[in-house]
């Protein structure tokens, strides 16, 4: 059976009547609400028509324009897609995706999404490039984490624009974001710091276990650095490594911010 520019709603109703009032064809419903599908295909195979009517032995594929896919858990809502679609035994599969999410262009994207059970698979990944304050808003949303979102809310004012990949996965019930900035062009303030932070390059990159700089060049109030790596992990040791081949301070400035950590070490309360 092959179907040409439809929308989404009237696949919907079909899907029902073939499969069923299932789990899985109610949560494809609210995850894919809306769209355009320019071109679709119903596929069956059995050695029976009973067993071509199993629902595990059918597959809808297509391609969808215009369309919205809301991924459960995560508040994360998905304009504008395009890409292919594919849902079979129990998964829905989408390639090529590109989407709007706010001020944020994706593209290149992949999504695999279980539709049976609380447990089941998550994995989106996608190229993107959005306003740093966009960035900061969705990984408010994504972030469960309280000492993670108390961190985030730290950033004050962020300006430029950023692009990289975001990644979710790998549950329903567990989704944890990788974040991997591969370009960034930006300024914002962070509450510890009285200075404004400016970043023109460099790589970063965020997950439950690391948060990560690398190559990074910019300046914190009247002090620059270049080829700055950082890397912080999140195991509970808090270890942190910081090395730069080029650092030019200002004085002043970098006695008022290391006088602003706690236990700042007396032997540099002279300076």
């Amino acid at each position: 059976l092959n179907v040409r520019d439809v929308d989404i709603a009237e696949v919907e109703n079909l899907a029902l009547r073939i499969a069923g009032d299932t789990e899985a064809v109610k949560k494809a419903i609210h995850y894919v609400p809306g769209g355009i599908i320019r071109e679709m295909s119903i596929q069956s195979t059995g050695r029976s028509v009973a067993e071509m009517a199993l629902r595990k032995n059918i597959v809808l594929s297509g391609v969808m324009r215009n369309g919205k896919i809301v991924l459960p858990g995560s508040e994360l809502e998905l304009q504008n897609v395009s890409g292919s679609v594919r849902i079979s035994q129990g998964t829905l599969e989408a390639t090529n995706i590109s989407a709007n999410h706010g001020t944020m262009r994706s593209w290149n994207g992949i999504l695999r999404l279980g539709l049976e059970g609380k447990t089941a698979r998550l994995h989106l990944d996608l190229s993107v490039r959005s306003k740093a304050t966009e960035l900061q808003a969705l990984l408010l949303k994504l972030a469960h984490n309280e000492t993670i979102r108390e961190e985030l809310l730290k950033v004050k004012d962020p300006e430029g624009e950023l692009s990289g990949r975001l990644i979710l996965g790998e549950t329903l019930n567990a989704i944890s974001p990788l974040v991997i900035l591969s370009k960034a062009d930006m300024k914002a303030t962070y509450a510890p710091i009285p200075f404004p932070i400016i970043i023109r390059r460099g790589r970063f990159t965020y997950d439950q276990k690391i948060i990560q700089v690398e190559n990074v060049q910019g300046s914190v109030g009247h002090s620059s650095f270049g080829e700055l790596n950082v890397r912080f992990r999140r195991d509970g040791s808090r270890q942190i490594n910081v090395e730069s081949r080029r650092v030019s301070l200002d004085l002043q400035q970098t006695d008022t911010l290391l006088r602003g950590f706690k236990d700042f070490p007396p032997q540099f309360q002279k300076w």
